[in-house]
């Protein structure tokens, strides 16, 4: 199913989303989601055995290793779906928690 949707970065003011994401593609196993931070571009992938654990990588046009990110999906009955997140950025130390907010807009 295709999605847009919302990412917002815990840990500093919630009041509005930080970044949208400009396509998602998600399974029952698999999430893909491309999005644009300071007009760069960026795309994680995650993939999962359950369908509700999700562990994966992301980074700038293709997804690095150093560059973690693993979570939960929520699903609505409507196949909207929320995903709490956490990443980590190996080569530089950093980290933190992101809620993204997919809607469904087609097949």
């Amino acid at each position: 199913m295709k999605y847009t949707g919302t990412m917002t970065e815990l840990g500093i003011e919630i009041d509005e989303y930080d970044f949208l994401i400009e396509d998602a593609v998600a399974t029952k196993e698999r999430i893909a989601i491309d999005w644009s931070e300071n007009e760069i571009k960026h795309h994680a992938v995650l993939k999962s055995k359950d369908g509700t654990n999700f562990v994966g990588n992301f980074g700038t046009t293709v997804p690095k290793t150093e560059w973690k990110i693993q979570g939960k999906k929520y699903a609505a009955v409507d196949k909207s779906m929320i995903l709490i997140l956490r990443w980590t950025q190996e080569d530089f130390g950093r980290a933190g928690w992101v809620i993204v907010e997919l809607d469904c807009v087609g097949q």
